[in-house]
């Protein structure tokens, strides 16, 4: 988890700005929810969570909001809570995505922001997955294995799963048909040598420029202090 600061008003902090600027588009894990084949709710059961493995790529990425298949352009016509769990099984944050269209809405998918953002680490396997009631007025989006979800290329998904509880880490694999219930947004994690390039050449701009500032005035400053010179007296001598 990542906590950010305001770092102050020095000559650092435009640089500091830029650098975040540069790396804070936004993207989400599915970036289509594919042909539509049926809307299914959880049936015989008071509840149950349906989600997607999935691994991530050669990057870090920061994960700002999880989100949720919104079938009614109206908005959803029910809360869902939706989470997020690292291959332990540890649950790492969840949000509840409210009813109404409040929320923000991309490609069919409402989002509600996480309270804590969440790296996720390269090569990592989690789950994302959102709970559904019986006869849920929501549902999900069904579509067989040539006309599923499409993905970004900064995941790898595995596979569908699902259980039959309330708002727990699914268990269960489904195979032969995607289940498009949750989503996230996220950013991409600079590696490490691109973010110290950066700050390093605009620290060393930002501070070559300050230091000219100071120069400036300071040589401005002498230029001031020094007396101005007397009058000099000029004859001129006419010739005849």
């Amino acid at each position: 988890k990542l906590n950010f600061r305001y770092v102050g008003t020095s000559s650092l902090a435009l640089p500091i700005l830029l650098w975040s600027s540069v790396h804070a588009s936004s993207a989400v894990a599915i970036t289509d929810p594919g042909a539509l084949s049926d809307v299914r709710s959880p049936v015989g059961v008071d509840f149950a969570t349906y989600g997607f493995q999935f691994t991530i790529g050669s990057q870090d990425l920061l994960v700002t909001a999880l989100g949720i298949w919104d079938a009614h352009p109206s908005g959803l016509l029910a809360n869902h809570q939706v989470g997020l769990w690292d291959s332990s099984g540890t649950l790492l944050e969840s949000v509840t995505v409210p009813l109404g269209n409040s929320t923000t809405s991309i490609a069919s998918f409402c989002y509600q922001p996480l309270p804590v953002q969440v790296v996720l680490s390269a090569d990592a396997t989690y789950t994302i997955a959102a709970t559904f009631v019986g006869g849920d007025p929501d549902g999900m989006k069904i579509g067989d294995f040539w006309s599923g979800p499409t993905y970004s290329a900064d995941i790898q998904s595995e596979s569908s799963c699902y259980i039959r509880s309330q708002f727990a880490l699914p268990t269960d694999s489904i195979y032969g048909a995607s289940y498009v219930g949750p989503n996230f947004q996220y950013t991409v994690v600079p590696e490490p040598s691109t973010s110290r390039t950066l700050t390093i050449g605009s620290i060393i701009f930002w501070g070559y420029r300050s230091w000219s500032n100071k120069k400036r005035v300071a040589q401005q400053g002498r230029c001031r202090q020094q007396p101005m010179p007397l009058p000099v007296a000029i004859d001129f001598v006419r010739f005849v």
